[in-house]
């Protein structure tokens, strides 16, 4: 096996079981698209080498590499529709807050991002049941660098507590719980 076939079987591994945790596997490609470069390119390559005196023959795998290469970077700057989020940076910087509401959802998740880079790690740390108006979210504001409060419409308050990394050490719901 080449050290570009290991190459390519590393990334698949780290986008499958980092892909929702880590800002470059998560934002930078989709995680079908990883799979889908890891399974095509080398046999394409091998396809391209053994064909190599043969343009009729070499063709193919060669279009087939451009073709995934474009639809991949189509697909990173191309998005779904947007949900419709909030966000609020902790004072320390640390971490960052983000409530999120689907499109055509009624319910919202709130997740803490650490502010790393392309090491950032994602946290989830509650759900708001947007279906009855005094548990839907209204607001939300750090009281400390590792204090969050988010506010309901209905006024209620909820606390959550987070390590000096970011990582929530509670979570927060009203109504029943959807989102997970």
């Amino acid at each position: 096996m080449s050290a570009w076939a290991v190459a390519v079987f590393l990334v698949g591994v780290v986008s499958y079981f980092g892909g929702a945790n880590y800002y470059f596997v998560d934002r930078v490609l989709p995680d079908w698209g990883w799979f889908f470069c890891a399974s095509l390119i080398p046999r394409a390559a091998a396809a391209f080498d053994e064909n190599r005196g043969n343009r009729a023959q070499s063709f193919p795998p060669l279009l087939a590499v451009g073709t995934a290469a474009v639809a991949l970077a189509a697909m990173t700057f191309i998005a779904p529709p947007t949900p419709h989020t909030v966000s609020s940076s902790s004072p320390s910087g640390v971490t960052t807050a983000v409530f999120t509401v689907g499109v055509g959802s009624r319910y919202g998740q709130l997740d803490l991002h650490q502010n790393r880079g392309a090491l950032s790690r994602l946290w989830y740390a509650g759900c708001l049941n947007g279906e009855q108006p005094d548990d839907a979210f209204a607001d939300m504001a750090w009281s400390s660098s590792t204090t969050l409060v988010v506010r309901t419409k209905g006024g209620q308050r909820l606390v959550i507590g987070t390590d000096p990394t970011g990582r929530p050490l509670n979570h927060v719901t009203t109504g029943e719980n959807y989102c997970r």
